[in-house]
């Protein structure tokens, strides 16, 4: 804004419209996901120029999947979830999913507190569920599976012999935020998705 005074002189004044979003809208996403993968959501703002681009995700229940605040869905365990977007403006979007386990999947006993060395040695499995009680994971007990590719711990005390997992491909842990899995993860650089608390 431009104002002149009878004298001459102009003062300039800058102003800003505040534009609230009315409506938001998420894109079309798959509806199934599979333990250990990931999906972008993507918001799109009505009108386009809406100036408070913020956004709050949250998903109900919790525990199912991981969602960062760019709307990364990573997916941690069975179930079905939905996922709602915020703007600041009080508008809301969801979307739904469905979360299952990986075909040949092995879910062990809660009763076992150990896996002896070499005892899933060269097996077929694609993922393995370890039970919460278990404390210890002994020498090469998953070596050689080469199918592999998710081991989800449920609690947070599973001790891993250095070899456990010598000569499995590229593997994905899904652990408990400060678990012995994550630092053995850490460890031997394998790609760890971290839980809140021990889920399933």
């Amino acid at each position: 804004i431009c104002a002149t005074a009878p004298g001459g002189a102009t003062a300039v004044c800058g102003l800003s419209v505040r534009v609230e979003a009315t409506g938001i809208t998420l894109n079309e996403a798959v509806s199934q996901l599979i333990v250990g993968d990931s999906e972008q959501l993507t918001v799109t703002f009505t009108p386009l120029k809406v100036t408070n681009r913020a956004l709050v995700w949250t998903c109900e229940p919790s525990g199912i999947v991981r969602i960062d605040d760019e709307g990364r869905v990573s997916a941690l365990s069975s179930g079905n979830v939905t996922v709602t977007v915020m703007a600041t403006s009080g508008v809301t979007a969801e979307h739904s999913f469905t979360v299952t386990y990986p075909e040949k999947t092995l879910k062990l006993p809660t009763s076992l507190t150990e896996i002896e060395e070499e005892a899933f040695l060269n097996n077929r499995m694609t993922c393995v569920l370890v039970p919460a009680g278990c404390r210890q994971i002994y020498g090469a007990a998953f070596a050689e599976c080469e199918l592999l590719r998710i081991v989800k711990f449920l609690g947070a005390e599973t001790e891993i012999a250095d070899n456990a997992f010598a000569g499995c491909g590229e593997l994905l842990f899904i652990a408990p935020e400060g678990s012995a899995a994550q630092r053995y993860a850490e460890m031997k650089h394998i790609r760890c998705l971290l839980t809140v608390q021990p889920t399933d």
